[in-house]
C-alpha cells in the first residue's frame, strides 16, 4: 500500500466485494455526528479506536461507515455491522490504514511536526 495522504484504501471482502476507506475530514465530521447522537464522546471514541480500538463497538462500525459512504453510498451504518461480523480483521487493518494515511506528516529534521515557516 502506498502512503499518499487521504488516498482511498481498498479492503477484500470474504465474499469477494471490495469496500473502500477514506479518512478524510468529511468521513471525520459524518463519524463525528452519527457518535454524538449516539450520546458518545467523538473524540474520546476516535482516540480510542485509534490507540487499538479501544474505543465502543458503536464507535468503530460508525467510523469504518463514515470512511466508506463516500464511495458506496448507500451503505448504511448497521450494513457495516454486518460487514464486521464476516470481514471483522480485515476491515479493522484497513481503516488503521486508511487513519494512517490521513495523519499529518512530520517534516524531515523538525522533531516537533511543526511545518518549516514560509519563506518571504
Amino acid at each position: 500500500m502506498s502512503s499518499a495522504p487521504f488516498e482511498k484504501v481498498a479492503v477484500p471482502l470474504a465474499d469477494g466485494a471490495t469496500l473502500y476507506l477514506r479518512a478524510d475530514v468529511n468521513a471525520l465530521c459524518e463519524f463525528e455526528s452519527v457518535v454524538s447522537r449516539a450520546g458518545l464522546d467523538p473524540l474520546r471514541e476516535l482516540v480510542g479506536v485509534e490507540q487499538g480500538f479501544r474505543g465502543t463497538i458503536s464507535a468503530l462500525r460508525a467510523l469504518i461507515w463514515a470512511c466508506a459512504v463516500v464511495h458506496h453510498p448507500s451503505l448504511t451504518v448497521q450494513a457495516v455491522g454486518d460487514l464486521l461480523d464476516q470481514n471483522g480483521q480485515a476491515l479493522r487493518d484497513g481503516l488503521a490504514e486508511a487513519l494512517k494515511r490521513s495523519a499529518p506528516v512530520k517534516a524531515e529534521g523538525d522533531a516537533s511536526g511543526n511545518p518549516p515557516p514560509p519563506s518571504a
